[in-house]
Order: C-alpha cells, then sequence, then structure tokens
C-alpha cells in the first residue's frame, strides 16, 4: 500500500468516520484498521520475520504477525488475505478470527483484527517488506517480543493472546515445542 492510498480513519469504536491518504495516517498519528495473522506450521511453529528497514513504521523490528493497514472500503478478511498473498505468498489458508485489539502505541494508533491460520506450503517473501523469516517455537518468539528490537502492536497483541490461552488454528498441534 503506497502513501497516496487510501485508508479509513475510525472512532473509538471501530466506526469509520473519514478516508485520508496513508501518509496522513502516520503524520498525523490517526486511528486506523489493521490486519494481522499468526501463521503457524502444523507441528505448531509460528512464522517470524524481520520488517524491511525502509518500512514507515517499525522498520527493520521483528514481527510475528503478516498482515498490514486495512484500505478504504476494504473489510478486515479482504485486507488479511490481501496481506498474505502480497507478504508472504500464501493464499487459500482457511483463517479463524481470535478477537479484536486496540493498540495506542507512539508510532501507532490502530484497531486490529486478529487471525490465526496453519499453513504447510511454500512461503515466498516480499522483498520490498520483508527482511528474513523462519520459523520458531512460541516460547522463542515470546522471548523474542520482549526485546526492544521487536515491534510494540506485535509484542502487545501476542502477549494478549498467550495470555488468553493461546489459541491455535484447526490443523496446529501442539506449540512447536
Amino acid at each position: 500500500m503506497s502513501e497516496d492510498e487510501l485508508v479509513d480513519v475510525v472512532d473509538e469504536e471501530d466506526r469509520v468516520v473519514a478516508t485520508v491518504p496513508r501518509a496522513r495516517i502516520r503524520s498525523e498519528g490517526l486511528l486506523h484498521r489493521v490486519a494481522s495473522v499468526l501463521v503457524f506450521r502444523q507441528d505448531g511453529m509460528l512464522l517470524v520475520h524481520r520488517r524491511t528497514d525502509t518500512k514507515d513504521v517499525f522498520p527493520g523490528a521483528f514481527d510475528c504477525f503478516v498482515g498490514g493497514v486495512v484500505g478504504a472500503g476494504e473489510r478486515y478478511d479482504e485486507a488479511r488475505d490481501r496481506e498474505l498473498a502480497e507478504e508472504m505468498g500464501i493464499e487459500g489458508a482457511p483463517a479463524i478470527e481470535l478477537f479484536r485489539h486496540r493498540f495506542e502505541g507512539h508510532d501507532d494508533r490502530s484497531w486490529s483484527a486478529i487471525y490465526a491460520i496453519t499453513w504447510s506450503g511454500p512461503v515466498v517473501p516480499q522483498a520490498s517488506e520483508v527482511a528474513w523469516y523462519g520459523w520458531e517455537t512460541v516460547d522463542r518468539v515470546l522471548e523474542r517480543a520482549a526485546e526492544p528490537t521487536f515491534v510494540p502492536d506485535g509484542r502487545e497483541v501476542l502477549r494478549r493472546w498467550y495470555d488468553e490461552g493461546g489459541r491455535l488454528p484447526p490443523g496446529t498441534v501442539g506449540s512447536g515445542g
């Protein structure tokens, strides 16, 4: 999504109140929507990646969510599928919605729909978005999330997911040991 693409601004109840170019979302700290996906292998290993240094928010940081900003008029599930395909080449995986999360950070304010999928196919990272990726245990990702090089919204949402029981998508066994 480029800086001139349109994004819906939402209120505290996640209702659309305006539509603005993406650049204004960042420059004015406007509340917007994000779709975020935890991608598991069947053995419970979790996909983690490092963002490229050219990203507009949290450049070079590690994250365990695939996702991004929901475009104007786009539904959360449409953005989820678009982001999975664009960022990691993942298409057609059934997803479960885990919860909605309100994040209030210094560099980012968002309402997020949090999803999980199980994926056994290839991963083809988008070079402009993903500098590195790998599969790690949930415990290792939780350790990594405690480090300052992890995206703050991902840290907060991962911790909430884990604290609320760490629900896994169908077809995933265990927690990756």
